[in-house]
């Protein structure tokens, strides 16, 4: 990541300044006896650089304190997201399961509207069969009465 890349810029600038010090340091030895007066403008160089080292040093503790705070905020998020993730797990199943009973109750009506419908044309083939059966009483009974007439009529021609 970004904070990594800015820990690994700081370690390689310190290790340059680290080498670069150290060879001015051998420098310092190797001009030492010659140039005397030199000595303390090249102590305070080094006194600087120090300074700088140290500063470089605080940062990069800084930079692995803020990766490991970002580290920590990452192990939250992970957790929450696992969290999320199984709720959401969780959420799905409850959909198939309501799904299926959603495909339960749909082909219960269905064979109810079916059944319905069988009943309703049961009931139609019964209602012709009482209409039929009624037309049939109906006939029966001016059979009956033209018989009772004719009856009556035999009855009479015979007395």
């Amino acid at each position: 990541g970004t904070i990594s890349s800015i820990a690994v810029l700081a370690a390689i600038n310190i290790t340059g300044d680290y080498f670069s010090l150290r060879s001015g340091q051998s420098e310092l030895d190797q001009e030492k006896e010659q140039l005397q007066k030199d000595i303390a403008h090249y102590m305070q160089l080094w006194e600087e650089a120090k300074k700088n080292f140290l500063q470089y040093k605080e940062d990069a503790q800084g930079s692995l304190d803020q990766r490991d705070r970002v580290q920590e905020k990452l192990n939250e998020k992970a957790i929450e997201n696992d969290s999320l993730l199984r709720s959401l797990e969780e959420k799905d199943k409850r959909i198939l399961d309501l799904e299926g009973k959603i495909n339960t109750l749909a082909s219960r009506l269905k064979a109810r509207e079916e059944g319905k419908a069988s009943a309703s044309e049961q009931m139609r083939a019964m209602e012709d069969k009482v209409k039929e059966a009624e037309g049939n009483f109906f006939e029966l009974q001016m059979e009956n009465i033209r018989l009772k007439s004719e009856l009556e009529r035999v009855k009479k021609t015979t007395e």
